[in-house]
């Protein structure tokens, strides 16, 4: 029996589960079949809460076709064109990736305007039943080209792009944001070459001199505050 790589796939996206049997619906998966997709970190846009939800302002207007604009951590790109799959009959991909879903923020401001060579619209009602994958910036017309879309005339979009960092260069750098509070219920450790404060640090107890338990200053109660170097 051939492969419902339909059921498979619905089951480990969706369902978080493995199929151990194509004929069973999802829940009739048990425990034994838990295994959601993992999320690597390079993978995950760390500064995606900096994309604005309604776009990046007036820039986008004037930029001209085969152009970008770049505002923090986001880029629109005017008319930005496709190169034909080899080997495929109605696939086609960009040079660039990322691209920021067309419902994210507002549900409005990040819509996909695909377009043909003459500029001539392409909806998402188009019978020609269009995909596009935002991660690999891969394009496909699952029902056949378009008419004047083909190989020598490929389509271009004007979309916006994330082009800050992902997780992965953070953890690698060093170098971790946040705008709001940072907290923990255990013990963190790190290695820091220097630590910066614009506000205020709260702090319960002490702190201590590395190796050296007899040497510390901090607060021992409220309103009492305590400075020992060498137990002194």
């Amino acid at each position: 029996m051939a492969i419902n790589s339909g059921s498979v796939i619905f089951k480990k996206v969706f369902a978080g589960k493995a199929s151990a049997d194509n004929s069973r619906a999802y829940y009739e998966e048990l425990t034994y079949a838990d295994a959601k997709l993992g999320v690597f970190s390079t993978d995950v846009w760390s500064e995606a809460g900096s994309i604005p939800n309604s776009g990046i302002g007036s820039g986008t207007g004037s930029t001209a076709a085969g152009s970008s604009y770049s505002s923090g951590v986001v880029t629109y790109y005017s008319a930005s064109g496709f190169g034909h799959i080899n080997g495929t009959t109605a696939g086609y991909s960009s040079s660039v990736q990322d691209w920021i879903p067309f419902n994210f923020g507002d549900g409005t401001t990040y819509d996909y305007k695909l377009t043909k060579n003459d500029g001539t619209v392409i909806t998402t009602t188009d019978p020609s039943d269009w995909t596009f994958d935002t991660e690999a910036g891969v394009l496909i017309f699952h029902d056949g080209n378009p008419d004047d879309v083909d190989a020598d005339y490929p389509p271009s979009m004007s979309a916006y792009a994330y082009r800050g960092t992902r997780l992965s260069t953070n953890l690698v750098t060093g170098n971790i944001t946040a705008s709001e509070n940072i907290s923990g219920s255990a013990t963190s450790t790190g290695s820091f070459g220097r630590v910066e404060v614009a506000g205020q640090v709260g702090l319960d107890g002490f702190i201590y001199h590395n190796g050296d338990s007899d040497t510390y200053f901090g607060f021992d109660g409220n309103d009492s505050y305590e400075l020992k170097v060498g137990n002194m």
